[in-house]
Parts: C-alpha cells; structure tokens; sequence
C-alpha cells in the first residue's frame, strides 16, 4: 500500500470516528407561525422577527465551537437549567444582554414544539 492511500485510509477513519463521537448535531428549527404562537403564549412581545433573531444568534454563536461543540437539544435541560446555561454561554458568546434573551426565548419556545412527524407515502 502506498503512502498516499495509507494516509487516505487513517484520514477517512479519523472522520468516521469524530462523527460517531459527535453524533449528530441538532438543526434549529425554523421560525414558523407555529413557534411565533409558542412565543406569545409565553411572551406577549414576542414576534417572528424577534424569535428570528434569537434562532440566527443561537446558530452562529452557540454552533460555532468546532468539531464536536454541536448545538444542544433544547428540550435536553430543563427551563431552570437553560436560564443558567444561557447567562454563561451569553458571556463567553459576548452577547448583549437583549441578545441572550432573544436566544433563551428561541430555545424556549423551540422546546414547546411537537415533535416533527416525517411525511407519509402515498
């Protein structure tokens, strides 16, 4: 076996098993009129624009850690807990501190969405 496909083969299985570490990173939903209601209910001031911005901070600021800083799965910590998540995170994200509400607020609302149910075939 030459280098090159001995380097290949070591590349390929490091990637392999980075991603089996990882797993699989959680997608931001996107800000439908169903997340826009969950919003209100919880926050009368809430708008489309406003839970947009906290899904585009929340995106680019908490998914931006590297390789195995995957965005976290917000019904995987309690309300409790994100509230004390979130004001850490927002220090080491540099955030402001309407841009941390703006996130907490998203992934509030998020973990009041019902769970996606995949298309049927016809």
């Amino acid at each position: 076996m030459t280098f090159r496909k001995t380097w290949s083969l070591v590349a390929g299985l490091s990637a392999a098993a980075i991603l089996v570490a990882c797993g699989a990173a959680f997608i931001a939903p996107d800000v439908s009129p169903d997340l826009v209601r969950i919003g209100q209910s919880k926050w009368p001031d809430a708008t489309q624009a406003s839970l947009q911005h906290g899904h585009d901070l929340f995106v680019a600021s908490c998914g931006r850690g590297g390789f195995c800083h995957k965005l976290p799965t917000p019904k995987s910590r309690t309300v409790e807990q994100w509230n004390h998540i979130i004001i850490k995170m927002a220090r080491n994200a540099k955030l402001e501190d309407e841009q941390r509400e703006s996130v907490l607020r998203f992934i509030l609302a998020t973990r009041d969405l019902p769970p996606a149910t995949p298309p049927t075939a016809n």
